[in-house]
């Protein structure tokens, strides 16, 4: 057997080059990564505080203006009060005016003046020992014209509510709250919120002097960090409805919310350099691995110079893949000498021999590419000022950005609702002031089109439904826009009622648009489907009717739609009537007294938040003869309440603001004079897990809303 020949083969360059080239370029890459890690982690952490902070911002601003909300209708309890009404008209009535005024019972903690005055502001009855004056008040001309005014100050804060008598003002209710009051209305957030209050733009409460101290200007430059004064903070306003003069600011010290990046860095630096090390070591083992036999390789084909070479084997130390290619390049060499005599064969030979470089050329240019790739976009310097072509490509992205941004917006909203994620919360709603507010929203968007959006008389009804408002508000200017958005220039959209199809109350919008194809009828609520208008000048998503349709779904209500090409379409939503608005007369009148009977054996409280929700449930205890209502809208509050009071039994929601439904029953099964009482959960979720999960934290019931009058009876009596 014929020995392989062995040839001296030079000692390859390419390990020693490729290392001397590679390595500071690897080394400047991995810094450049982490550098890029470290801007992008500071974003993050930025965005999240920023996210954090207007998080907290509107809850803490949504619980001030629910508790303006609550002392309000509280006043509005007592303006109706048969005794404050009588008085205004009614001499005689006065004299059992003081013992009323006298009963009062501040619905806040600490000091609070009730007064009450006739039509011109003079005093008739008060709580306060100061005795003021409202004959000259600037605002007694607005609250006799039918207002409410809430008064803020540094000091104090005054609301005014109209007492009516046959529908006319004739007086009005008057509550002062001083200093010390006052502060305690504007504590609203824990331990862990660093907030102020502000009158306009001057801080009047905080929680933190580090942050903010009362007296300091808070301007809206301060709040974007355009000014040295708090750079060191982010900050986010919450808006109060109905009250523009106060606000919330919440703040975020940078120093906090960046504290994480110095381990992020350091952490970045020693990885950095720890992979530069593996790198360097990687690239030399590979190339000493490849280098050297593809040096030999080449050596050998060098060699080959006639027929008598083509005869010789080689061998190439290095992986089994080469050890293949050793074992191919014979065999390529063994049938070139066969094929010696022939000069298409040699040519065939030369060609295989050809393509097996170019093959592995292109396995090592591969991996070269992407190296080179990605060495020139990192070496691209963000900083550099953009021109004009880049400025107007920036506003095009900004452009697609912001139509990304509904479409993830939808997406959101829509993952969340197949996801179980999205939940209503179910009350008993007044729609005529929702479908006032969203007409004038859609006017607003129709002026562009002089497109006309008419109420018609059948909405004036009184009639009350079961649903989510907030949801049902989103549900009415998602059609709403749909009508004006698809509608023709001068067009009309028109909304109507019926209130009662098959047992429900709907609601139809109308418009004069181009109508539906009927063959695409069938798709209208199939998400991402535009119905053909992908290429059109209207933008949209394809997927707002489906996400409505699922809101109306879970609010126990139903869709639908007919359309006429040509003529336009009508939108239907139906939603069930709230079935507690027929009790009688006698019943509200019970109920509202607050159980005003002659023996009370069964004291119930309930733990509320929503003010419709304690209306409806006053209105069904009164049906309960010798059962008292008493109500907190907190659960501290309750709470305390129940302390005092010793219920029978205590209906607490689930979700408040402040200490949760759950942590209130914790805190009453530690107790040693309320642990007995039994508790029963009130809340919109119906889910099964939901209801399991409150039974086992130790609730006695799960009562699920909106109500059902007899079940709330029935668990009264139960527990009685």
């Amino acid at each position: 057997m014929e020995k392989p020949q062995t040839h001296s083969i030079p000692k390859s360059a390419t390990a020693r080059d490729l290392v001397i080239k590679l390595v500071p370029l690897s080394i400047i890459i991995l810094l450049l990564v982490g550098i890029i890690m470290e801007t992008v982690t500071r974003q993050q952490l930025e965005s999240d505080a920023r996210s954090h902070i207007d998080s907290a911002a509107k809850r803490l601003a949504a619980t001030l203006e629910t508790r303006f909300a609550i002392l309000e209708e509280s006043l509005v309890g007592i303006a109706n009060n048969e005794i404050i009404v009588n008085s205004l008209i009614d001499t005689s009535s006065r004299v059992n005016l003081a013992l009323f005024f006298n009963s009062l019972r501040a619905p806040v903690k600490g000091d609070s003046y009730i007064s009450l005055t006739d039509y011109k502001g003079r005093l008739l009855a008060t709580t306060s020992p100061y005795k003021s004056s409202f004959v000259n008040s600037w605002w007694l001309k607005n609250v006799l014209g039918g207002e409410r005014i809430k008064i803020f100050t540094t000091t104090r804060m005054v609301i005014a509510i109209p007492v009516f008598y046959n529908g006319l003002p004739e007086g009005m209710l008057v509550a002062e709250f001083p200093m010390d009051t006052y502060q305690n209305l504007l504590l609203v957030g824990n331990y862990t919120d660093k907030y102020a209050v502000l009158l306009n733009e001057t801080v009047i409460q905080s929680n933190d002097n580090d942050f903010l101290i009362p007296g300091t200007i808070v301007s809206e430059k301060i709040l974007k960090n355009e000014s040295d004064f708090l750079s060191g903070w982010l900050l986010a306003r919450g808006a109060i409805e109905n009250s523009s003069e106060i606000s919330v600011v919440a703040g975020d010290s940078k120093e906090v919310a960046f504290a994480p990046l110095e381990n992020i860095r350091n952490a970045l630096i020693i990885s950095g350099f720890l992979l530069a090390a593996v790198l360097i070591l990687a690239i030399f083992l590979m190339l000493r691995t490849f280098s050297k036999p593809l040096a030999q390789l080449s050596a050998e084909v060098r060699n080959i110079k006639g027929g008598e070479d083509l005869k010789r084997k080689i061998t190439i130390a290095g992986p089994d893949e080469f050890q293949s290619l050793a074992n191919a390049f014979n065999e390529m060499n063994s049938a070139l000498a066969l094929s010696l005599v022939e000069k298409d064969a040699a040519e065939a030979a030369n060609k295989a021999k050809s393509e097996f470089l170019s093959s592995m050329s292109h396995e090592l240019r591969t991996p070269l590419n992407a190296i080179l790739g990605f060495t020139q976009i990192l070496a691209t310097d963000p900083d550099a000022p953009l021109n004009d072509d880049q400025k107007e490509s920036l506003h095009q992205i900004e452009r697609g950005g912001e139509h990304l941004l509904g479409l993830i917006n939808d997406i959101l909203d829509l993952s969340k609702i197949e996801a179980g994620q999205l939940h209503v919360s179910m009350e008993a709603v007044d729609p005529a002031p929702v479908l006032n507010h969203a007409v004038a929203i859609t006017r607003e968007l129709g002026k562009g089109k002089n497109i006309s959006v008419i109420l018609d008389e059948s909405c004036n009804g009184k009639f009350v439904i079961n649903v989510d408002r907030t949801r049902f508000q989103q549900v009415l200017l998602n059609i709403l826009s749909n009508a004006v958005k698809y509608n023709k220039d001068n067009g009309t959209v028109t909304i109507s009622l019926n209130p009662n199809v098959d047992g429900f109350v709907r609601f139809l919008i109308s418009d004069t648009g181009k109508g539906i194809a009927p063959e695409l009828q069938a798709d209208i609520f199939v998400p991402f489907n535009r119905l053909g208008a992908e290429g059109g000048e209207i933008e949209g998503t394809g997927i707002g009717m489906t996400i409505t349709q699922r809101l109306v779904e879970m609010m126990g209500g139903r869709m639908g739609f007919e359309s006429t090409p040509g003529v336009g379409s009508t939108f239907w939503i139906e939603f069930r009537p709230d079935e507690i608005q027929n009790l009688s007369k006698r019943d509200i009148i019970k109920a509202t007294n607050d159980g005003h009977n002659s023996v009370e054996t069964l004291k119930v409280l309930y733990v509320e938040d929503n003010p419709s929700n304690l209306m409806l449930m006053s209105k069904i205890i009164g049906r309960i003869e010798n059962t008292k209502l008493i109500s907190a809208h907190t659960a501290e509050i309750g709470i305390s309440l129940a302390e005092s009071e010793r219920p029978n039994i205590i209906l607490m929601d689930i979700n408040l603001p402040g200490m949760s439904g759950v942590e209130a029953l914790e805190v009453i099964k530690k107790s040693e004079t309320l642990s007995n009482i039994p508790v029963i959960a009130v809340s919109a979720n119906a889910i099964p897990s939901d209801i399991k999960n409150a039974l086992q934290a130790g609730f006695s019931q799960y009562l699920t809303k909106p109500f059902n009058l007899q079940a709330v009876v029935d668990i009264v009596k139960k527990y009685s």
